[in-house]
């Protein structure tokens, strides 16, 4: 188990020499007063002393310490999978026996391990239990493989169950690959009765047939799962699931899980379907899988953050939608990157020619009237609704920085690189704002305010970090305009000299040479979102008055990734003393365009943000399409992090607002 996660940065290097027969204890200690926590830690330290601790790492009660080391131990399990050949299947079971014993039963286990040649196996568990979980890879492609894998259970079987009296199953439930053992562990007696009582509430055994009770002695060697090779991608997943509770469509369609065994499926039965019945299962899977699949898959890659082996299964559906994109698809997304100005500046008039027609006809008939060009486009024109933006009009501020005697002195760079997104360029506010400024408006403001020299690159209107065309599956010509971008931001910070900052995360996230722009951003230029430069550059640049009203925070995906959460919350707190995060949102689900085109995806993404939200009258978060959606679910404005600075704050020579 030590060796699985021994290269954790978060762990010292010590743990790397330590000798095979080492354990490791996780000890939480909790209390909700500081004084008692104390005294737990002192009785906990002098209890340790009795025994031959070889090496130790202190206590801590820094909250992210606490969450990595016990993501750590969480990861164990999975990280078998990382490392497992494909076309393995992950085997976990856990046993319980009585704690004075479980040293033994742990040595023993290993032996069995060794046996059986199962090098790759660890074992962890809960010691004050004397519970044990070990896991390990089998492939069940030969019946020599089965065989050895029967045999194990055999042994493992006959040590815990009647060597040792302990419990086959410790705290999960008996599975078909315990079955044939439990007389065994029970005795006849026992398991006759179980059988009696089955009969006489399932007499035609029709609720969960074949566990617990099974007649079948070679149970757990039949009607195996495999996990057939199905795309470099997603292949080390063990189907564990820790990934679900993270995605949007998980109430809607299918989550990172389920696209990934129904992928399998379908790749399975692209390479061996031997009979009529196979093909029409086939073609069925593959309909289906374009709605449940892929267009109802955000794609932003939140999955990889809680995926103990890092798989991004949206960079699958990106796989499925490069290959599927042929004939005028294709030329279409080449001549929008070719000609992306004129692109922009006519997707700006729309919006504007939309927000007009509003104004004059209504926002029902509007909607009605987009919808169905939406059907006969093909959902390349989105439905538009009272929550959409206007379009940007004017040219881009002129900056000119405050004189501010204390910002001049303030630290960090005296100049700044402002690259606004193409988002930011053609969405404005919608017609419901009160504030009706845009994103560039506040956000070169509160630069002025802040004491710094404003830059742009040169002719903004024409670039992109390639995002639209890399979630489409149009990966060249999405490197292609990220390649654009990383000249034009070279050549304005002057090599790296001056800091970006971005006022889309997403596209930050894309364009940060750390991240996703790795290999085609240049190292030397040093890209920001809203949030990271807000932390660091402008909390102590300004006078910031803190409201006292609610404020609902939603931390975008990309900044999740990106691990700025906790700057993110910080900046909120230093706006409003009562910051409320929704326990259950995490992706918001309206994923660039997917709000526009599949505004169901951001509906179940964001069924429970209203009860979440109660009582807070404004939002804020990082990303302008995020936003859009957020207050359309919501029915209060969320508005970006420089917009609610720009509101609350002055130069820090002035008195706050």
């Amino acid at each position: 188990g030590l060796r699985s996660v021994e290269n954790n940065p978060v762990l010292p290097e010590w743990i790397k020499e330590l000798p095979e027969p080492a354990c490791a204890l996780l000890i939480d200690s909790r209390h909700n007063d500081q004084a008692e926590l104390n005294k737990q830690r002192e009785t906990i330290e002098k209890e340790m002393k009795k025994f031959n601790v070889i090496r130790d790492i202190p206590f801590t009660q820094d909250a992210r310490v606490y969450k990595m080391l016990w993501n750590i131990r969480k990861g164990m399990f999975p990280a078998v999978g990382a490392v497992r050949e494909t076309g393995t299947t992950v085997i976990i079971e856990d046993v319980a026996v009585p704690l004075p014993k479980m040293a033994e039963v742990v040595v023993k286990l290993q032996g069995i391990f060794d046996k059986y040649n199962y090098s790759e196996a660890l074992i962890f568990g809960h010691a004050l239990m004397g519970n044990c979980h070990f896991v390990f890879t089998q492939r069940f492609d030969s019946q020599a493989e089965i065989d050895r894998y029967s045999a194990f259970m055999e042994d493992v079987a006959q040590l815990i169950a009647v060597d040792y009296g302990g419990s086959l199953k410790a705290e999960h439930g008996t599975g078909r690959n315990m079955t044939p053992f439990v007389e065994l562990e029970w005795g006849k007696q026992g398991y006759n009765l179980m059988q009696q009582i089955k009969k006489i509430f399932d007499p035609n055994a029709i609720l969960n047939p074949g566990v617990i009770i099974n007649e079948d002695p070679n149970a757990h060697v039949t009607h195996l799962k495999v996990l057939p090779p199905a795309h470099p991608i997603v292949d080390k997943c063990i189907e564990c699931g820790f990934c679900e509770p993270l995605c949007p469509s998980k109430n809607l369609t299918l989550t990172p899980r389920q696209r990934i065994t129904t992928w399998r499926e379908i790749s399975r039965l692209r390479q061996n379907a031997n009979s009529d019945s196979d093909v029409r299962r086939l073609r069925n899977l593959e309909a289906a899988f374009g709605y449940l699949g892929e267009k109802t898959c955000a794609a932003t890659g939140l999955c990889a953050v809680q995926c103990p082996v890092g798989i991004n299964t949206g960079k699958l559906i990106h796989h499925v939608r490069a290959v599927n994109a042929k004939g005028w698809h294709v030329r279409f997304a080449r001549t929008i990157a070719n000609n992306f100005a004129l692109f922009r500046s006519t997707a700006t008039l729309g919006l504007r020619v939309a927000s007009l027609a509003q104004a004059t006809i209504g926002v029902g008939t509007v909607a009605a009237i987009s919808r169905g060009m939406g059907f006969i486009s093909g959902g390349l024109i989105p439905t538009y609704g009272k929550f959409m933006p206007h379009g940007v009009s004017g040219s881009l501020p002129t900056v000119k920085a405050a004189a501010s005697a204390s910002a001049a002195a303030a630290t960090g760079p005296a100049k700044v690189v402002y690259w606004p997104t193409c988002v930011s360029m053609t969405m404005g506010a919608s017609i419901q704002n009160e504030d009706q400024r845009n994103s560039m408006n506040s956000t070169t403001n509160l630069l002025a305010k802040a004491g710094f020299d404003v830059v742009y690159p040169k002719n903004p209107g024409a670039l992109c970090c390639g995002q639209p065309w890399g979630s489409l599956g149009f990966h060249a010509n999405g490197n292609d305009k990220l390649s654009e971008l990383n000249k034009a931001l070279l050549e304005a910070s002057e090599n790296g000299k001056y800091p970006v900052v971005c006022d889309t995360s997403p596209c930050a996230l894309r364009a940060d040479p750390k991240f996703e722009g790795r290999g085609v951003v240049d190292d030397r230029i040093q890209v920001y979102d809203q949030a990271q430069f807000a932390h660091k550059f402008l909390l102590d640049r300004l006078t910031i008055k803190k409201s006292s009203e609610p404020l609902a925070l939603h931390i975008t995906c990309s900044t999740q990734k990106q691990g700025l959460d906790n700057a993110m919350k910080a900046v909120a707190e230093a706006i409003s003393s009562k910051v409320v995060i929704p326990a259950e949102v995490t992706c918001c689900g309206f994923a660039g365009s997917k709000g526009f085109t599949q505004p169901e995806l951001n509906a179940a993404a964001l069924k429970t943000l209203n009860a979440a939200i109660e009582g807070c009258g404004t939002g804020m978060s990082n990303s302008r399409t995020c936003e859009i959606g957020l207050t359309r679910m919501s029915g209060i404005t969320y508005d970006s992090i420089f917009h609610h600075l720009d509101r609350q704050s002055l130069p820090k020579s002035q008195s706050a607002p």
